[in-house]
C-alpha cells in the first residue's frame, strides 16, 4: 500500500555550526521514511542573492594599459545589468588610472560597451581568466569583447575609444542545479553520472537582489519526479548541494532557501 508524504525542507533548519552555508548541508528529517520509491520536487523559494560576477569565479578582471603601464582592473563581486556593469567598470578604471578620465557607456540601440578617454591612448586585453570554460572565459567576454586574448587599442585614430564587438552579456546564469544525493538521477555533463536531482531556471520572476524566486509545481520540469529503484529502505536525512551550471558551488551570501518534496513510500 502506497503512502504519500509532503516534506518541507528549510535550509535554516540545518546545524549551522557544522554547515555554515546554505549551499551545502546535511539535514535530519523529522522521522524515518520507509521504503521510499518515488520523490517529486513540487515547490521552491530560492533567493536571488548569488552573484554572477565574483572573484572566486575569476570573471571580474580585465587588463588595461595606459602610457606603458599595465594594470589589472577589477570590478566588485555582484550581479549587474549593462548600465550598472558599465558604471562599475568606469569606477574601477578611474581607481586604476585617475588621470585618464575614463568613461564607459552602453549603446542604447545595440547594448555594446564603449570605453573612452578624452585624449589618452590605451589598450584593453580580453584576458582569458577561465581557460577551462570556452563559453564564459572571462569578464571581457561578458563585456562583449569577443576575441579571447585579443588586444583592443584606442588612439587618436579611433577617437580614443574602443567599442565591444558584441552586446554585453551580464545575465548569463540561466539556472541552478539542485543536488540531493539520496535522489540524484540526472546526468550532468560537468559533474557526471547521476549527479543532479533538479534544474531550476533563475531568469524568471524577479531580478531584484535577494528577492525570492518562487517556483510552483507547474514551473518545475517533469524530470524532477524520480522513481527510485531499488527503493530506499530507510530515509532519515537529506544531503543537499546547490551548484552553478559550471559545477561551482552557489554562494547565497547568507540568505536561506526552502523547497517541498512529495515522497511516496511502500509502507
Amino acid at each position: 500500500m502506497a503512502t504519500t508524504y509532503t516534506l518541507l525542507v528549510q535550509s535554516d533548519a540545518r546545524n549551522t555550526a557544522i554547515y555554515p552555508t546554505a549551499a551545502s548541508y546535511v539535514i535530519a528529517l523529522p522521522f524515518s521514511y520507509r521504503n521510499v520509491r518515488r520523490v517529486k520536487l513540487v515547490s521552491a523559494e530560492i533567493p536571488r542573492s548569488f552573484y554572477a560576477f565574483r572573484l572566486a569565479a575569476t570573471n571580474t578582471s580585465v587588463s588595461v594599459t595606459v602610457s606603458g603601464v599595465t594594470k589589472t582592473v577589477t570590478i566588485p563581486d555582484g550581479s549587474y545589468d549593462p548600465p550598472t556593469m558599465a558604471a562599475a567598470l568606469q569606477t574601477a578604471l578611474a581607481a586604476a588610472f585617475p588621470s585618464a578620465a575614463f568613461v564607459a557607456t552602453v549603446g542604447a540601440a545595440n547594448n555594446c560597451l564603449t570605453i573612452a578617454t578624452t585624449s589618452t591612448a590605451f589598450s584593453l586585453v580580453a584576458t582569458v581568466t577561465r581557460p577551462t570554460d570556452p563559453i564564459h572565459w572571462g569578464l571581457a567576454q561578458h563585456l562583449g569583447f569577443a576575441t579571447a586574448g585579443g588586444t583592443y587599442a584606442a588612439s587618436s585614430s579611433t577617437g580614443y575609444a574602443v567599442t565591444s564587438d558584441l552586446p554585453m552579456e551580464t545575465d548569463y546564469i540561466k539556472y541552478l542545479v539542485l543536488d540531493v544525493c539520496e535522489f540524484n538521477s540526472l546526468d550532468d555533463l560537468v559533474t557526471g553520472h547521476k549527479s543532479a536531482f533538479a534544474k531550476l531556471q533563475v531568469s524568471r520572476g524577479t531580478t531584484t537582489a535577494f528577492a525570492p524566486i518562487l517556483y510552483k509545481e507547474s514551473d518545475i520540469c517533469s524530470y524532477s519526479r524520480v522513481d527510485i529503484v531499488p527503493c530506499i529502505g530507510r530515509l532519515d536525512k537529506l544531503t543537499v548541494k546547490w551548484r552553478f551550471p559550471d559545477g561551482t558551488p552557489v554562494n547565497f551570501n547568507g540568505a536561506e532557501h526552502s523547497f517541498a518534496l512529495v515522497l511516496e513510500t511502500g509502507e
